[in-house]
């Protein structure tokens, strides 16, 4: 799918409920608005999680919702968040007027074209654009270094380091002089 119809989708989830992205906010809370019940649960070390949508209305899981996401208790909270993004990725992107069941492995091997959507949209809500190069540019005014402007941006926008490294790559906002 067009990176660019993604981040238009992306946009509209944030206009929609009312998110402020500037300094990163809270994914469990767009994921309520959305009507999802958000749980840990203990699954196997293999899954980061998986979203359930029965559109009948009939509940999941012993909640009183048709829509739920599962994490993985053992996986640290940014891990948590990302994943919790990728899973609201398929309901957005997949389509929001039929059932769905969809997991998150832990990464290994080649991905479907699917899931490499699904994880652009992930980091597209969890770090917009425009938000995300205007906190870059911040740091990097404030005379940042590129490690230093990194782990900033991992901890405004409380994203995984390779989430933050790729967000920076698809947006261009790596110079190569600064790593070497």
């Amino acid at each position: 799918m067009d990176r660019q119809r993604i981040d238009g989708m992306v946009d509209k989830v944030i206009k929609e409920h009312g998110i402020d992205p500037s300094n990163g906010y809270d994914i469990v809370t767009l994921a309520k608005r959305m009507g999802f019940v958000v749980a840990t649960a203990s699954l196997d070390e293999s899954e980061d999680g998986f979203i359930m949508v029965n559109n009948d209305g009939t509940n999941l899981l012993g909640t009183d919702s048709s829509k739920v996401i599962v994490i993985n208790q053992s996986r640290d909270q940014k891990q948590k968040r990302f994943t919790i993004a990728h899973e609201l990725g398929h309901y957005v992107i997949n389509g929001q007027d039929k059932p769905i069941f969809a997991h998150r492995k832990k990464e290994g091997g080649k991905k479907a074209d699917n899931e490499n959507d699904v994880d652009y949209f992930a980091a597209s809500l969890l770090m917009p654009k425009e938000a995300f190069a205007a906190k870059n540019k911040q740091y990097r005014q404030e005379g940042r270094d590129f490690s230093e402007r990194v782990i900033d941006l991992m901890r405004t926008f409380r994203a995984p380091l390779k989430s933050v490294l790729r967000r920076m790559e698809e947006l261009d906002l790596i110079v190569v002089e600064e790593i070497s």
